[in-house]
């Protein structure tokens, strides 16, 4: 088992998806044994294996320069929708998922609100819609849904085209969602609220998408008040 973990390194698989085949291994030994009925060992070795460490935490978000560069780059693309949507998931925190599959008819521009159903942790999430993202949708005006695609992997393709061509490196699509909560948290909104927004259960959870620098906070820094 060691010597599959070593091999799946070498070929450049990351340690979560190492810890994946590991465990899926053990759970096939688990089943042959107790539901198939297959004679084998006591212990499935797998269970004696220690998994690798795993460190998924980032640090990317984009500079304001990198943001406009970015949606000036993706304004150029042969995916009509590219820009809008960038834009849409930067200033309301939702997944590439929420927002995709966002229907019309869980849409309200009078309330300025949207709901995403059945959302990664299982629960519907409505949000508040800024007046910038009501104008976003507003250019799409037909269909279920607001963006389209044909599929994942093309709108994957555009997207590294135009962070490529506006020379922005190790940048993801869902790093836009981390942009959105950190600039909410600079912006004064309390972690209760951005949470409630963002969908994240508890702030252990927020905080893997916090990415502030110390430069962020130079100006609250200067305003702390010494008491006497």
């Amino acid at each position: 088992v060691y010597q599959m973990q070593k091999q799946m390194k070498l070929e450049g698989l990351a340690p979560k998806t190492v810890n994946t085949y590991v465990q899926l291994l053990n759970q096939i030994w688990t089943t042959a044994k107790k539901i198939w009925s297959i004679n084998l060992p006591a212990q499935s070795p797998f269970e004696l294996v220690t998994l690798e460490k795993v460190n998924n935490e980032r640090d990317r978000v984009l500079t304001a320069a990198e943001y406009k560069l970015l949606l000036e780059k993706a304004q150029e693309s042969r995916l009509h929708i590219l820009r809008d949507f960038i834009d849409f998931l930067y200033n309301t925190g939702a997944r590439y998922s929420e927002a995709m599959f966002l229907k019309r008819v869980d849409t309200d521009f009078n309330k300025k609100t949207a709901t995403f159903m059945d959302t990664k942790n299982g629960d519907d999430r409505e949000i508040p819609l800024s007046d910038k993202v009501i104008d976003i949708l507003k250019r799409y005006p037909f269909g279920d849904t607001f963006f389209r695609v044909s599929n994942y992997d093309s709108y994957k393709f555009y997207f590294k085209q135009a962070c490529r061509k506006a020379d922005i490196d190790n940048f993801r699509t869902h790093d836009l969602r981390a942009c959105w909560i950190t600039n909410a948290l600079l912006s004064g909104m309390q972690e209760s609220e951005v949470a409630k927004i963002s969908g994240h259960k508890d702030f252990r959870s927020l905080k893997r998408y916090l990415r502030m620098k110390p430069e962020d906070l130079l100006d609250k820094v200067n305003k702390i008040v010494n008491l006497k």
